[in-house]
């Protein structure tokens, strides 16, 4: 299966063509002010460089936020003009759970991950716990808004964490990541049975805010 993934809900945008989990093209927009068709325009010249036919694809994968409104918005109007045009299906995964899956190669069954993004316009985190399973991270929990002190305290007590500041744990447990479409699209081909979600609900979800590990407000 080949499959397309769209990543654009933070400012590091990637677009990823893999076949059958082997990743052939991986495009990603290092500008200070990306945008989602700048980085599609450079997908296409690369597929074309490559040799790639958008006709070739079976399938489209984004991702679904948390992250900014307009990325999210974006990436995913994209994709579903491409499953229409192609006529082929589209699945959506979190970008946390992508993040989370990005330390695969090193999480051991059991362990414990915790993935977060900066929460645009605020000084508060997304986030979200996972148990490291046999096919990939299992979710804990919806996911969260956390303040600074909480995020630390959650990164102390895993295993791993995953997002764009390695800091917020010191030892060998963290990784400085972000979504990237390479991920997601690898993700998407290995588990083709999985009841992935498009409709992109994470950006607009309005959960509590913990201040403290203690959740008090």
């Amino acid at each position: 299966m080949r499959c397309v993934g769209l990543e654009t809900c933070t400012r590091a945008l990637s677009v990823a063509l893999a076949e059958d989990e082997e990743i052939l093209l991986d495009v990603r927009d290092r500008d200070e002010h990306p945008r989602a068709h700048g980085i599609w325009k450079k997908f296409l010249e690369a597929c074309r460089d490559a040799g790639y036919g958008l006709e070739e694809i079976d399938c489209v994968a984004v991702g679904t936020g948390p992250g900014r409104f307009t990325g999210i918005r974006a990436g995913v109007a994209l994709g579903m003009g491409l499953r229409i045009a192609l006529d082929c299906p589209m699945r959506g995964a979190s970008s946390l759970d992508v993040l989370a899956y990005s330390v695969g190669d090193r999480a051991s069954s059991g362990e414990t991950v915790v993935a977060y993004l900066p929460r645009p316009g605020s000084d508060s985190y997304y986030a979200r716990s996972y148990i490291w399973g046999k096919d990939g991270p299992i979710p804990q929990n919806d996911i969260e808004w956390l303040k600074e002190e909480a995020l630390e305290l959650l990164g102390r007590r895993s295993t791993w964490t995953v997002g764009p500041d390695a800091s917020r744990k010191t030892d060998s447990g963290a990784v400085t990541a972000w979504p990237r479409a390479a991920e997601l699209v690898r993700w998407v081909t290995s588990d083709v049975s999985r009841p992935w979600q498009v409709f992109p609900l994470n950006y607009m979800m309005a959960p509590k805010v913990h201040p403290s590990d203690k959740g008090d407000s």
